[in-house]
């Protein structure tokens, strides 16, 4: 079927069309015209919104989608729809599932899944570093990354050990390969249920301090740095740790490093009634913290925003607080925390599709007449109500069910492939 956008913004800072209102006509997959006021024939679908805006296709590198093995939580079909709702039209899947994405046989049955789902968004594998994610024995890193694997980690899990992380940067070193952390050093974290601060004092609840995501980002920097090789910190949530970031970039370190957009609207005072939904890891800071991160990523210290898409069903969620698992589903709601995070519209699509590809590898989409339809289609003004009916992940572990959210999306196209929430 022939799409047809009718008067949409195009946000892509690379097109000479750029915040400028066009029709964009999309025959087999391929943009075919960039006008005002296309004809088109009968056969064709027309897609028009008031206010619409159209942005290369997003990318969110850290999802977990729970199959193989956890799939009663989630499975590569309906976290694709999650995706496609959220406005993706590509994501990583994390290695935390059962067995471990550690080999290439795993990395091969992702693909075989998404490829089965025909779903408008593309999937991609961050393999395990260690077999199994034991954080000792190191997996077949070269031939996950041969099958297709765009990076390597612990996943949820943070790589401790010292030579570990060493032997990983070295392992993937000849074939400029990323290793991804997620930076908490466990050994000042034992018990942990949210922030360590005044919330968790009044909450008598042990907490997690700043110095244990800092001792970690410390020693990986130097560690990239011994190596000359490639480290990306996954979900930091500290001034302290977006600071030794700041510093090492400008030191000329291999390292780059993302947030989750619930760090950037919310603070770890949202804990205080006990809901399990705000529990998430890294946990919700303070609002020096918060503001800090906003601040790093509008100057390029820090890189992008991922969902870290973890969901949980309620016999892990609905239970005594410090029994309750970690995480919270976000696919579907980055964009609108963003936004509510004081980001303008533009500002998002570098956060959300260009700076994520461009460190993994993957092409940037062009919107520009003969080039492979790559898009998100959304509305940055458009306010809602998210409610569970609205939620396409098989888990609805979000704090933000109920609330009304700024900016909605429409929709993803991805070659002859769209999907509209509608």
């Amino acid at each position: 079927m022939n799409l047809l956008i009718r008067s949409v913004e195009i946000v892509d800072s690379t097109v000479p069309h750029n915040f400028e209102k066009v029709d964009i006509l999309i025959k087999n997959g391929i943009v075919n015209q960039i006008s005002t006021n296309i004809n088109v024939s009968e056969n064709t679908k027309v897609i028009e919104y008031e206010g619409l805006c159209i942005s290369p296709g997003w990318f969110d590198p850290f999802v977990n989608f729970c199959d193989p093995g956890f799939e009663h939580k989630e499975d590569i079909a309906s976290g694709l729809k999650a995706a496609e709702a959220g406005g993706f039209t590509a994501v990583g899947i994390l290695p935390n599932t059962q067995p471990v994405i550690d080999n290439k046989t795993v990395v091969e049955y992702i693909k075989f899944k998404a490829h089965q789902a025909q779903a408008a968004c593309e999937v991609f594998c961050i393999g395990a570093n260690t077999k199994n994610t034991d954080g000792i024995h190191l997996a077949e890193m070269y031939e996950m990354h041969r099958a297709g694997a765009i990076a390597f980690s612990g996943g949820t899990k943070p790589i401790n050990n010292n030579g570990t992380m060493l032997r990983s940067l070295q392992y993937v070193l000849p074939f400029n390969g990323i290793i991804v952390n997620l930076p908490e050093d466990e050994n000042l974290t034992v018990g942990g249920q949210m922030n360590e601060g005044i919330a968790s004092t009044q909450m008598g609840t042990k907490g997690k301090p700043n110095m244990a995501e800092l001792m970690m980002v410390q020693r990986d920097i130097e560690l990239a740095r011994y190596t000359n090789s490639r480290i990306h910190f996954a979900q930091i949530s500290t001034e302290e740790a977006k600071n030794a970031i700041q510093n090492a970039k400008r030191e000329g370190v291999k390292v780059t490093a993302s947030v989750n957009p619930l760090n950037l609207v919310y603070e770890d005072t949202e804990l205080l009634n006990f809901d399990t939904n705000w529990k998430v890891n890294p946990p919700l800071r303070t609002k020096t913290d918060r503001l800090v991160l906003g601040e790093g990523l509008k100057l390029d210290f820090l890189d992008f925003v991922s969902s870290f898409h973890q969901p949980q069903d309620e016999d892990c969620k609905k239970l005594e607080f410090d029994k309750a698992d970690f995480g919270a589903i976000g696919l579907q709601t980055s964009f609108s925390l963003l936004i509510m995070a004081g980001f303008r519209y533009y500002e998002t699509v570098k956060l959300l599709s260009i700076n994520s590809r461009r460190i993994f590898g993957l092409p940037i989409p062009e919107i520009k007449e003969g080039e492979k339809a790559n898009f998100t289609l959304f509305q940055p003004k458009e306010t809602y109500i998210l409610k569970a009916n609205q939620i396409h992940s098989k888990s609805k572990n979000t704090p933000l069910l109920g609330k009304e959210l700024t900016g909605k999306v429409i929709g993803v196209i991805n070659g002859d492939r769209f999907s509209l929430n509608e």
